[in-house]
């Protein structure tokens, strides 16, 4: 067996029939005994420990660091092949690097489900030895069966396969002795043995303790199962699953009942999207439809609206509770003239939580709170109601006749035409007013009579011809206050009608596409063309303003309020949304990130809005995030800007963008433009800061305003701490260079007056004034010497390997000749840790009691200062920007670029901090208040009060409702 602390890991994907499979070989193969001979001549009576991680791992963030070891430990690995297994990364990466660790020869591929073409990876078939691709024949195990219980049948012969290989035997030599044990069992079954019975009862208090701690262990595993669980469910948009899982796996009002495990806080905090601040509506829900082709948010934000196509002259209206999850109401609708089946020619919202329709035997009025009809009226296929909810009116294509009733129900007039075909436009804002287009050549379509009704008279006051309708289309009405938009003549200028001055304006201008919207105060049109939203004259039609979209746009809403508010959302066709005010510098005024599906309209209320797509049959219903800030900085950034980097130092942020670059102050919330991009940035003491720019100068800025002080020459340039050193004086900058031969720095203003070797390569000014040098012998080694602001010497350390720049109090150096580096404290002038951080380490920044540590290859260590404790290792960071421990707060923060090239921020609980309990997308660090800061991904940055484990759970349950999972989901998810 050699000196293997696994005799094989097991590898397999979370759920379903993988997850079966590898739990049921696991215990077999842990509770097989070795034949009696076999295990003599062996040396050994069981096959070994084998790995699975839900019962070896720790609960613990260094999860792929637990894994990558527990691999260099195991003799053999078993693959758990199904056509999902190449799905997962993980797995993957665990046959990529065992590959590298023990070869492809020991790997046992065991066929699960599936054909060995879907089901075995390509790394396993086509492993890489001595440089070439070789394809081979994997050892392989088949325990395929239609079910669990026939499956399991075959593992149980099966397992023999795996054990021979793993013994180094013959598999018949196994079968053999496994066939006369089978015989022996036979003779030997009976009664249970009155000892057996004692020593039940005898078991001892130590034992019941080792079973609370597997329970507890294995409790701790199935938690981070169900967050993982939840995260894919989040991804899905599937909110509602993914807050059931994550609270699934956290013990009940957080108290003592099973562990707490900080992965499934972040996942119910993902859930909850508490923090989203990168998606201004956060996806609740996607509801499938029979055939649905049109939707509508009520005003009331409870209900959607939807038609269904049951048959060509069969319609049905369903209202979707949002709340409730569910349809609670259908009516039955009419079609309209050519199949036309607009929601919003159907359904009329008005007055107090009051609906019209234009139902299959008439329209009828329904209370929304009920759901009952409230009175009927005449048969039609179009229904409006005026936007101060006086009037409402039904609209009969088949006999181009309209009638109108006030809101309680009583006539108010009818009327009717005698020539061509008919199309209803609407009542106009206080319902006094409607339109109706008569096409007398439908085929050319030549001539359109437009007719402009009184509906408390049903008379005509209005009468133009020769117009066309299609273009001047908004809301499925071409009213805009008392103002009718219309085109005209076969050139379609653009003209209007104005009822308050019963006046009709014609202008020359051509308007191709649909009226957005028609601003009577301020005299203004907006229309859409391709890409772009066009403000233009109301008088004349010219465009004066234009915004370009930054893909096509599939929808334009107004979200404004009629009065300063002037602002459209334009749906892009990856449902993207991009908030636009022409009023506002730039036009952008915000943008919300989309879910990458394609999206044809959309509906916006005051809380939820709902996207769809024609002929999609499924309708999308995101929710409005609660933006509860305290504060937020905006760098005004221009409209067609894109963010290329962000660099984080303290509390200083600065923002790279494709034309500009941004400073912004985190304390202070100001924000300030840059000149140059920025490669690196230095904060130099509470008002200075200086930025490495990418054309190799140096700049110098007021921190607190971002006013630029100085730039520094060509020549000076690189990194701040090792070509040079910088003291602050009354406030100003000082400068001492220690290349002797770069002329050019000497034009610079000196000057730091105290003499520091020529040899020395690097040096700094702590804070508290302690000088700290590092000094070159001439060759790979260095000495590194700490004077306190006396100038006595407080520390002296030759032949370092290497050191770094220190923060506060603190250094962090490697004594040459050996692996460990060590953390001091040069105030106190002791030790504080000793530690391997692999081939090259820095200190990112100490505070809050923590001092955050960076390896080039191992990640990121944070260390209690107070008694030198690892708190917390993070294996899969990257590269770290920075790290925040707030004094007096019960959380800190990390920044960081993942493995997988992600940048997040993890926050972590000071009391729990073996693994985060929120990671934050757009997330910055957390100020001095406790608030999370967040960036929008546009232009803005959030100051968000972080929420306790318990308000995050108590958000939980109000979420859910009492809803929790269901028996079936209970064992699909292993809850049990």
């Amino acid at each position: 067996m050699g000196n293997w602390k696994y005799t094989a890991f097991i590898s397999y994907r979370h759920g379903g029939n993988d997850e079966f499979a590898a739990k049921t070989l696991h215990n077999m193969l842990e509770n097989y005994r070795v034949p009696a001979k076999l295990a003599a001549k062996l040396g050994r009576k069981k096959v070994g420990r084998i790995f699975r991680d839900v019962d070896e791992l720790p609960s613990s963030s260094s999860l792929y660091n637990n894994i990558e070891e527990a691999l260099g430990q195991s003799e053999f690995l078993i693959v758990i092949c199904t056509p999902r297994l190449q799905e997962s990364k993980w797995c993957m990466r665990e046959i990529e690097l065992f590959q590298k660790l023990r070869g492809s020869d020991h790997i046992i591929a065991v066929l699960a489900e599936g054909e060995p073409v879907d089901s075995f990876p390509y790394a396993i078939t086509h492993p890489v030895i001595n440089g070439q691709e070789v394809e081979v024949e994997s050892l392989a195990a088949d325990v395929r069966g239609e079910t669990p219980a026939k499956q399991k049948h075959k593992m149980r012969v099966e397992q023999l396969r795996i054990v021979a290989a793993m013994l180094h035997c013959e598999f018949d030599q196994l079968r053999q002795r496994e066939r006369q044990r089978q015989l022996q069992r036979g003779i030997a079954a009976g009664g249970v043995s009155f000892a057996v019975v004692c020593a039940f009862l005898a078991m001892s208090v130590r034992e019941n303790q080792k079973l609370q701690k597997q329970v507890q262990k294995t409790q701790s595993a199935q938690s981070y199962l169900l967050a993982e669980y939840s995260d894919t469910a989040y991804s899905s948009d599937n909110l509602k699953l993914a807050a059931m899982l994550a609270m699934e796996g956290l013990p009940e009002d957080l108290g003592d009942d099973r562990p707490f495990e900080g992965a499934a806080m972040a996942s119910l905090t993902n859930a909850l999207q508490t923090y989203d601040y990168q998606k201004g509506y956060a996806a609740r829900s996607n509801v499938k439809t029979q055939t649905m082709d049109a939707v509508l948010v009520s005003p009331y934000d409870d209900y959607i609206a939807y038609i269904d196509l049951v048959s060509s002259s069969d319609y049905t209206l369903h209202f979707y509770d949002i709340a409730a999850g569910k349809v609670v109401a259908d009516f039955p609708v009419n079609p309209d003239y050519n199949g036309y089946r607009s929601c919003n020619s159907k359904v009329a919202f008005f007055g107090d939580h009051r609906c019209a329709i234009a139902g299959k035997e008439g329209l009828q009025v329904i209370d929304m709170n009920t759901m009952e009809v409230l009175w009927e009226g005449a048969y039609g296929m179009t229904v409006s109601a005026s936007a101060d909810g006086y009037r409402v009116s039904v609209f009969n294509i088949e006999e181009n006749s309209l009638t109108v009733y006030t809101a309680d129900g009583t006539l108010l007039s009818e009327c009717s035409w005698e020539n061509g075909e008919a199309v209803f436009f609407g009542m106009s804002d206080d319902g006094r007013y409607a339109a109706v287009a008569e096409v007398v050549d439908e085929d050319n379509n030549e001539q359109n009579n437009l007719y402009i009704i009184n509906t408390n008279t049903g008379n005509t006051v209005k009468y133009l011809d020769d117009v066309k309708y299609e273009n001047c289309v908004f809301n499925d009405s071409s009213w805009c206050g008392n103002k009718l938009f219309f085109t005209y003549g076969g050139d379609e200028l653009y003209g209007y009608v104005d009822m308050d001055q019963n006046q009709v304006h014609k202008t020359t201008s051509k308007i191709e596409t649909d009226i957005c919207y028609a601003d009577s105060r301020r005299g203004l049109i907006y229309f859409r063309d391709g890409n772009q939203l066009n403000c233009a004259s109301m008088e004349t039609g010219e465009v004066e303003k234009t915004y370009s979209a930054a893909r096509n746009i599939a929808d334009v809403v107004y979200t404004g309020d009629g009065k300063k508010n002037t602002a459209f959302a334009v749906s892009d066709s990856d449902g993207t949304l991009e908030y636009v005010d022409f009023t506002k510098d730039p036009y952008r005024i915000g943008s919300l990130a989309g879910d990458g599906k394609e999206c044809s309209e959309i509906c916006i209320g005051d809380t939820y809005a709902v996207t769809y797509t024609y002929n999609d049959y499924e309708f999308r219903i995101y929710q409005k995030n609660n933006r509860s800030t305290s504060q937020t900085a905006s760098m005004k950034k221009r409209s067609n800007e894109k963010v290329a980097h962000l660099i984080r130092r303290e509390r200083m942020l600065a923002v790279n963008c494709t034309d500009n670059s941004y400073m912004v102050n985190l304390s202070t919330m100001n924000g300030a433009e840059f000149d140059n991009e920025v490669s690196y940035m230095n904060v130099i003491n509470d008002n200075l800061v200086s930025c490495d720019n990418l054309d190799g100068t140096i700049s110098v800025y007021d921190g607190e305003t971002g006013e630029l002080l100085t730039d520094l020459p060509d020549g000076v340039g690189g990194n701040l701490e090792t070509d040079a050193a910088y003291m602050v004086e009354d406030g100003v900058m000082k400068k001492y260079s220690y290349d002797k031969t770069d002329k050019s720095a000497d034009e610079v203003e000196p000057v730091y007056t105290e003499e520091v070797p020529e040899d020395c390569i690097m040096a700094f000014i702590s804070k508290d004034g302690y000088l700290v040098e590092e000094r070159n012998d001439g060759g790979d080694t260095s000495t590194l010497v700490v004077l306190d602001p006396d100038r006595k010497e407080v520390l002296s350390v030759e032949e370092t390997g290497a050191s770094s720049s220190g923060e506060a109090d603190y250094v962090l150096y490697q004594p040459a000749g050996e692996t460990d580096y060590v953390l001091y404290n040069f105030a106190e002038k002791k030790e504080i840790a000793r530690m391997d951080l692999g081939e090259f380490s820095w200190m990112e920044c100490v505070n809050g009691g923590y001092a955050f540590l960076c390896s080039s290859d191992k990640g990121a260590y944070v260390v209690d200062t107070s008694t030198g404790e690892v708190i917390l290792t993070i294996s899969e960071a990257n590269t770290l920007y920075t790290f925040d421990a707030p004094e007096g707060q019960p959380y800190f923060t990390a920044l960081y670029l993942s493995d997988n090239g992600e940048t997040r921020l993890d926050v972590y609980s000071r009391e729990e901090p073996s693994s985060p309990i929120a990671r934050i997308k757009g997330g910055l660090g957390m100020n001095e208040k406790g608030e999370v800061l967040i960036f929008d991904g546009v232009d803005t940055i959030y100051g968000v009060p972080f929420l306790s484990m318990d308000e995050t759970y108590a958000n939980g349950k109000e979420f859910l409702n009492g809803e929790g999972l269901t028996e079936e989901q209970k064992a699909a998810y292993h809850c049990d």
